[in-house]
């Protein structure tokens, strides 16, 4: 990750570094690697035709949904009680 934060100090026109960026954040960092992948999506030259760019913009709305996390019932007698951090489930 640091390598790769790095490359794109250095690079920060390089559409595949932020992709790369965002693949290695996307574990912890949601909104750091939906940044990245926006920021691969926009430097993209084929942005509307690309699979690439069309599974980069799929990813942002994933990763961002997890910034508005909504809460989760269990069925009545389970003993669990309501939840609101999406990476329980």
């Amino acid at each position: 990750m640091n390598e790769a934060q790095a490359a794109l100090r250095s690079a920060p026109r390089d559409l595949e570094l932020h992709h790369t960026s965002a693949r290695f954040t996307s574990g912890s960092q949601y909104e750091e690697a939906a940044t990245a992948y926006s920021n691969y999506v926009k430097l993209a030259a084929n942005k509307d035709t690309s699979s690439k760019a069309s599974w980069s913009r799929a990813e942002i709305r994933f990763l961002r949904s997890f910034g508005q996390p909504r809460a989760v019932r269990a069925d009545a007698g389970t003993g669990i009680g309501c939840t609101r951090c999406p990476s329980s489930s």
